[in-house]
Formats: C-alpha cells, sequence, structure tokens
C-alpha cells in the first residue's frame, strides 16, 4: 500500500529445548520455563555458584563474565589494573565519590582528568557529565562553586525583596 510503512513485528523466540514455546522474558534466554526446571543446574568456573543453563555463558555465569569483561574495558581504557576498580570502589565506600550515592543498576563511571589522562575517582554518569564535566569548561571552576554557595545560601531574590519573597504554593 503506498503511503503506508510496513509494520513489521519481532518474533518472539522459541525455545531451544522444546521447539514450541517461548523463552524466558530474561535478556539473553534461549529456553522456555517448564524446560529451564527440568535442566539440571550448572556451577559457575568463578565464583562457584549453580545457574540454570540460560544464566551460563560457557563456563561461567553471566555476572562473572560481565564483570571479566567490564575488569577489562576498564584496564584497556584507564589503565587500570585488575581489582584496582574493586579497591577503589571499597576505598570510596562502595558509591560515589563526590555525592557517596550508591550505583542503582550501572556501575560507577571512572572520572579522569583529560589533559594526561590520570583517574580520579568513581562517579555516577550523570556526576561524572554534568557537574564535574560542567566545572572544567570553567577557567576558574572554584569562583563558580564558591557564586554556587553564595546563591544557595543568600539569593538574589532574598537580597532584594527580604522576607516578602514570593513564595509557591507547596501545598
Amino acid at each position: 500500500v503506498r503511503g503506508r510503512r510496513a509494520v513489521t513485528r519481532r518474533r518472539a523466540s522459541v525455545c531451544q529445548g522444546c521447539g514450541t514455546r517461548p523463552v524466558r522474558r530474561i535478556r539473553g534466554a534461549r529456553y522456555c520455563s517448564p524446560c529451564v526446571g527440568r535442566m539440571p543446574k550448572k556451577d559457575c568456573r568463578e565464583c562457584g555458584e549453580s545457574f540454570h543453563p540460560d544464566r551460563m555463558t560457557g563456563p561461567r555465569c553471566k555476572p562473572c563474565a560481565s564483570a571479566k569483561a567490564h575488569e577489562k574495558r576498564v584496564g584497556d581504557i584507564y589503565g587500570l589494573k585488575p581489582g584496582q576498580y574493586a579497591e577503589l570502589l571499597a576505598f570510596q565506600g562502595g558509591g560515589d565519590a563526590i555525592t557517596g550515592q550508591k550505583p542503582r543498576s550501572k556501575r560507577l563511571a571512572v572520572d579522569h582528568r583529560h589533559s594526561d589522562g590520570e583517574v580520579r575517582g568513581l562517579l555516577l554518569k550523570h556526576t561524572n557529565l554534568y557537574v564535574v564535566g560542567w566545572l572544567e569548561s570553567f577557567d576558574d571552576p572554584f569562583a563558580i562553586l564558591d557564586n554556587l554557595r553564595a546563591y544557595l545560601t543568600e539569593s538574589p531574590a532574598k537580597k532584594l525583596w527580604g522576607d516578602a519573597v514570593p513564595r509557591q504554593d507547596v501545598s
């Protein structure tokens, strides 16, 4: 039909065990829930825990494989030796070096100075991009921080109007 785009539907993957049912809703799954329930669990070579076959990538479980890949990536890009990311994370108390917030779903970003590549710490993605990255764009970031502190403690509106500052209805 002219003028209409063809609607393409993504076909559900079929279980490799029985060949009839759709696979489980876990990303990267190969088997349906009944088939996985009947299969024997496998032990992970790295952590020693037992997992269903579709939670394994070869001899390792997916979390261990992901951790190994992450360790290799931060080593290749930032020059961290194996275990240094985990060591720095533990030293920071398991959270962002500036805010202290713990990551929810993604790992902390490795913050580094762009001029010489020196690693400074681990930050949440937003802290790294929108706070540190923004401050680095100024010639004197500490003057900006001083201005920010002054703004938050004694705002221009407070200086101008005193106690008659307009307020938003928060009820």
